[in-house]
């Protein structure tokens, strides 16, 4: 039997060359910014999103310019005909048992997310497939997967990354993905970025 596949949920990974050399002093600029002394207009919420448009900021721009290099090769793999630019930035500082939910980042077109600061072994990064089998012959729903022999590449509905330091994840922008409860005390900082294309 010849097996064609189509209709792909691509997530690219990229792991940053040059951020062990740049962590130390991009988390110090971010961590001073949220000094409650300097009036920063940062907002919080309670899953630790703190919005700063961190493409915009000078002391990221070689992060952000290697982000939307990284970006646009992924467009380009897709044969996607225009440039991207990064329109939202934003980091999220994981406290210990908190999480997110399923949710996608609609209204834009492309998506990453990026370990500033993880511990592999901390919780995972998932993303749902995005078919909807409304007569799943698995009978299994997203929140029952089971491990062993009852998924593979063709019926997975859901897949994992863990949050290595350094690593990029690129995604279109209508995925859902979630991060499971946090129960490690290791520091998670996250910066997401959503792009657009030009014009």
């Amino acid at each position: 039997m010849l097996i064609d596949r189509w209709f792909p949920t691509v997530i690219a990974r990229e792991e940053c060359p040059f951020w062990p050399n740049e962590k130390n002093d991009c988390m110090s600029y971010l961590d001073n910014l949220n000094n409650p002394i300097i009036d920063t207009g940062i907002q919080k919420d309670l899953h630790g999103n703190k919005y700063h448009n961190i493409h915009k900021m000078d002391k990221f721009k070689k992060l952000s310019d290697w982000v939307t290099s990284c970006v646009n090769q992924y467009a380009k793999l897709h044969l996607f005909p225009d440039n991207y630019k990064c329109v939202a930035s934003w980091g999220l500082d994981y406290k210990k048992y908190s999480s997110q939910p399923f949710h996608s980042h609609k209204g834009s077109t492309i998506s990453c997310i990026f370990y500033a600061v993880s511990n592999e072994n901390d919780a995972n990064t998932i993303f749902k497939s995005p078919i909807n089998d409304m007569k799943n012959p698995q009978k299994m729903g997203v929140d029952k997967k089971l491990s062993g022999e009852l998924y593979n590449e063709f019926t997975e509905p859901t897949c994992y990354y863990k949050p290595i330091e350094g690593t990029l994840l690129i995604f279109r922008s209508y995925v859902e993905h979630s991060t499971n409860i946090k129960e490690t005390e290791s520091r998670r900082y996250v910066i997401s970025f959503d792009f657009d294309y030009e014009n």
